[in-house]
């Protein structure tokens, strides 16, 4: 490395070159004067170009991408409740409806809208892994990837939502029901996509409960709060959300009998 007709080899110097050639200023006045230099100058210059517009990148991404607007429940629950089952022509002995309720299981989230503005064409879809084990060995062998068919899945227009996926006889979830193995439930992965009409963009948010997020025998609490009006239909189109409450639950207990069940595992229905 030389300034004019001087060789320098001082750390301040080379140092400043390497300085210069990073930023590709190149004053001129230190220059290199062999070829090992040089390969190491010419190595520094393409990881300039590399590192620059790797940062450059990552920054716009993350100054002109939305940031996610949806928020997730912390806990996933499994929430006892009822099912109508009678038929459109059975009477009771009064004359009246005679209802025929079934004990259902349900897994339950929530997610609300963190915009102060409507979100669009929201859609959540939910994926279980389940460990598959070895009983033999008492030992992991692998992991059961299944899709959870989720109620109510798809909203028009989104500022709050809540999730359930009915544990029957057809769900990949009933087994460990009905065999108390809810250990084998690794984790759930939730995927939402919406249409952010201030970005004019399609987003993705994503969120993964644990085992360890799971809660059984346990209810979200309302978020919502009906308008005072006369009419209930004014009511209900009047109604408020507290998105506070989106973690709020309450523990049902596992002797819950089928009447004092609720009809819907979300107290606010699909909303």
């Amino acid at each position: 490395m030389g300034r004019g007709n001087k060789i320098e080899r001082s750390f301040e110097k080379m140092f400043a070159l390497s300085a210069q050639t990073f930023t590709t200023v190149g004053y001129g006045d230190i220059y290199v004067r062999c070829w090992h230099t040089n390969a190491v100058v010419t190595l520094e210059w393409y990881a300039s170009l590399v590192l620059g517009a790797t940062i450059t990148g990552i920054l716009i991404v993350n100054l002109l991408s939305p940031s996610p607007m949806v928020r997730w429940s912390k806990h996933l629950l499994l929430t006892n409740w009822r099912k109508d089952n009678s038929p459109g022509g059975l009477i009771d002995e009064e004359g009246g409806h005679a209802a025929q309720y079934a004990p259902m299981k349900a897994l339950c989230l929530r997610t609300v809208s963190e915009a102060k503005y409507p979100i669009t064409s929201y859609k959540l879809e939910a994926v279980a892994y389940i460990l598959r084990v070895d009983e033999d060995k008492e030992t992991v062998v692998g992991t059961f990837i299944e899709p959870l068919p989720l109620l109510h899945s798809e909203n028009v227009i989104f500022h709050q939502f809540g999730a359930v996926h009915v544990i029957d006889e057809s769900s990949p979830l009933h087994p460990l029901e009905t065999e108390g193995r809810w250990e084998l439930l690794q984790r759930v992965v939730c995927t939402a996509t919406y249409h952010d009409p201030r970005f004019k963009a399609d987003c993705v948010s994503y969120h993964i409960y644990w085992n360890r997020d799971l809660v059984r025998d346990a209810i979200f609490k309302r978020m919502v709060t009906l308008g005072q009006h006369a009419d209930m239909h004014e009511c209900w189109s009047n109604r408020t959300y507290d998105h506070a409450m989106i973690d709020e639950f309450e523990e049902q207990g596992n002797d819950v009998s089928a009447q004092k069940m609720p009809n819907h595992p979300l107290p606010d229905g699909h909303s």
